[in-house]
């Protein structure tokens, strides 16, 4: 997955989870870029994955400077691979969670971090498709 999804999907967690957290990019003086964006996620807009970057880079800029967290990205929890011959032994069933239902981001919600269908907030309050994972 891009560094650029990723970081989407970061974002519409964030919008989604907390219901001023666009309010809150606005008040940043970010409100431009955060529509951009929402805009390029919707559909709405055709923007590549440099413009996205530099409009995801201003959003954390902006927030930044008003004392806030990052917004578009994790706080250390990067991928890391299993050790050479590190692997599933006994395997588990696969694990129920939902992603973007426009595959524009890399949003992702397990079964064990909600109670119900997850929603996105960029398509209207639209619910999260069920997604597999290969293993």
């Amino acid at each position: 997955m891009s560094r650029v999804r990723e970081r989407l999907g970061v974002l519409c967690d964030q919008v989604t989870r907390h219901a001023t957290m666009a309010e809150t990019i606005r008040n940043a003086q970010a409100g431009e870029a955060l529509d951009r964006v929402l805009a390029a996620l919707r559909g709405d807009a055709e923007v590549g994955d440099k413009e996205l970057r530099l409009l995801l880079d201003a959003i954390d800029d902006a927030c930044a400077a008003h004392g806030l967290a990052p917004v578009t990205v994790r706080g250390g929890r990067g991928y890391e691979p299993l050790p050479v011959g590190m692997g599933q032994v006994d395997p588990e069933p696969e694990p129920v969670k939902w992603g973007c239902p426009h595959g524009k981001c890399g949003r992702m919600v397990y079964a064990e971090e909600t109670d119900s269908t997850p929603v996105c907030a960029v398509s209207g309050g639209g619910e999260l498709i069920k997604v597999s994972i290969l293993r």
